[in-house]
């Protein structure tokens, strides 16, 4: 060390001008942060109100599809989905197909899918013996639970 002060730097004694990063310039920054901050705070909470006010607690609105049957080498698969238009998600729901072919008894054939979220649709499929292409097939939900 130096008896003259050479290698110490002087900061003037002014510690306070280094704690703010330069003036005016990070102040404005923090306070365009906070207002943008302030807004989507704001946004977030409005939403949250707005869904508890407006949501009618309705359940599950199921619909269900049955898509073109497809020989598969063993009997025939037709494929559905299964749509919920509604507010809530639906477990354990229970699907049934049924056709009639001439001259036997009518087949009934049955889908139990895990869940259908709201606002969402799920696909599955049916087996059959017969061959339900050309014959009315009847599709239709039978239930659900409320998880």
């Amino acid at each position: 060390m130096s008896s003259n002060g050479e290698g110490q730097a002087d900061s003037g004694g002014n510690d306070d001008e280094d704690q703010t990063h330069g003036g005016a310039a990070p102040a404005l920054i923090e306070w365009v942060l906070a207002g943008v901050s302030a807004v989507l705070l704001f946004g977030v909470i409005g939403l949250f109100l707005f869904e508890a006010l407006t949501n009618d607690g309705g359940g599950p609105v199921l619909f269900v599809k049955a898509e073109a049957a497809e020989d598969t080498g063993a009997g025939f698969r037709v494929p559905f989905t299964v749509q919920n238009t509604g507010d809530m998600t639906a477990a354990a729901v229970v699907v049934e197909a049924t056709i009639v072919p001439p001259g036997q008894p009518e087949e009934r054939a049955e889908a139990t899918l895990d869940y259908v979220p709201a606002q969402s649709e799920t696909n599955g499929g049916f087996f059959f013996e017969a061959d339900p292409r050309g014959l009315d097939l009847q599709v239709r939900v039978l239930g659900y639970q409320e998880p």
